[in-house]
């Protein structure tokens, strides 16, 4: 599964400013719901934002009062129907193998535009599988 199918350009963004995982969470189900053709027609925004809110407390993948003490600054929401099964699973452990590389994080983090974060994405992965 390459990565231009878990992501699209418009549904990437380099820089949100939050103040709270709810708010996170908020903005990334708002930006989710403009993305064209990621599957979500008929869906509302409320119940989405429901969703991820009640995945989030069956447990977090991440630690954001994290022991180095560091602000969590690259997230992603990956969306799937509730029965995606493996599927979903192989989405996830390509992104979690992309942001274990510490190269790749410096890049994303240093990516100004939308544009250029969705191409870093795409770049990661080809270098992920070599």
């Amino acid at each position: 599964m390459p990565f231009d199918s878990l992501f699209r350009a418009q549904c990437v963004a380099p820089s949100l400013q939050v103040s709270s995982k709810k708010q996170l969470f908020k903005d990334l189900t708002t930006l989710a719901m403009q993305c064209p053709d990621i599957g979500l027609s008929g869906v509302n925004e409320r119940d989405l934002l429901n969703a991820v809110l009640e995945r989030e407390h069956l447990g977090t993948p991440i630690d954001y009062e994290s022991v180095d003490d560091r602000p969590v600054d690259l997230v992603v929401l990956l969306l799937a129907p509730k029965h995606a099964g493996a599927e979903h699973l192989r989405a996830l452990a390509r992104v979690s193998r992309l942001l274990r590389r510490e190269d790749a994080r410096a890049r994303l983090r240093a990516a100004p535009t939308r544009e250029s974060l969705f191409a870093m994405l795409i770049e990661g992965q080809e270098s992920n599988a070599a």
